[in-house]
């Protein structure tokens, strides 16, 4: 047995008090010199995962985590290190981070590391101790 259903359906959206909105409106609006129209920005992060002696740790786990004004934070990224140690990724950062931490663990080890904001920071060496 096939059965077949056919349903029909409309619908109608009906507006009150509708307002056109002019251009003269658009033309008065004013926008402060300042304001961020993006709710990122993008940061490269270069770093280089070392041990104490100064050797490169490879496969190493990361993770960039995002601080929150109220402490709160957020996982937005993770990867693992190349075999040379190094890690360099440009990613995009929400503007509500006002600090970027890095995690980094290796044999059941993890550390954290404040990363620089700033969007020319020269490359990072972050010692695993």
């Amino acid at each position: 047995m096939i059965f077949s259903l056919h349903f029909s359906c409309t619908s109608q959206v009906v507006l009150k008090n509708k307002k056109e909105i002019s251009s003269k409106d658009m033309e008065s609006l004013s926008v402060a010199d300042n304001f961020q129209y993006q709710n990122f920005k993008k940061i490269t992060f270069d770093f280089l995962v070392e041990d104490s002696k100064g050797e490169p740790i490879s496969r190493a786990l990361f993770s960039f985590n995002g601080i929150e004004n109220n402490g709160e934070e957020n996982v937005f990224y993770s990867g693992i290190t190349k075999q040379d140690g190094l890690v360099k990724i440009e990613l995009k950062v929400p503007h509500h981070f006002k600090k970027v931490q890095i995690k980094i663990s290796k044999n059941n080890i993890t550390q954290s590391f404040n990363y620089p904001l700033d969007l020319s920071s020269p490359r990072q060496k972050l010692i695993f101790k």
